[in-house]
């Protein structure tokens, strides 16, 4: 009886969590761990803010389908933005600074998010930083 209670329960956590969109996805590459939670997709990267900046613009103004719109950059953080050709569909990079030579990259696509687009300009970004 306690087994059909714990799968149950799993069942609920599971199926809630799949409505809600809450879906937590973390895989080791390159230079450090994705995490894929409600849309956003992140990475710590080494290099300066300013460095990922600059590989950020670049992996967006070498891309045939993005138009930049906004860019900005303080100590601290720093954005970019832009939209798609295709659908308009609106796009942010955000970029935090953690030490002097890493920074937390986050992109997230349209309302919901994509992973697809956001793990190829993910690559792209750290291909660029190198």
């Amino acid at each position: 009886m306690k087994i059909k209670k714990i799968i149950t329960a799993s069942f609920l956590v599971i199926s809630a969590l799949s409505l809600n969109s809450c879906w937590l996805l973390l895989a080791g590459a390159g230079g450090g761990t994705v995490a894929y939670v409600q849309g956003k997709y992140a990475m710590n990267m080494d290099g300066n803010i300013k460095d990922i900046y600059n590989a950020t613009i670049e992996a967006v103004q070498s891309n045939e389908d993005f138009v930049l719109t906004k860019k900005s950059i303080t100590p601290t953080d720093a954005t970019v933005q832009g939209n798609t050709k295709v659908d308009s569909t609106d796009f942010s990079v955000t970029i935090e600074k953690l030490t002097d030579n890493a920074s937390k990259v986050t992109i997230k696509f349209g309302t919901f998010g994509d992973r697809t687009a956001s793990a190829t300009l993910m690559d792209r970004i750290q291909e660029n930083s190198k």
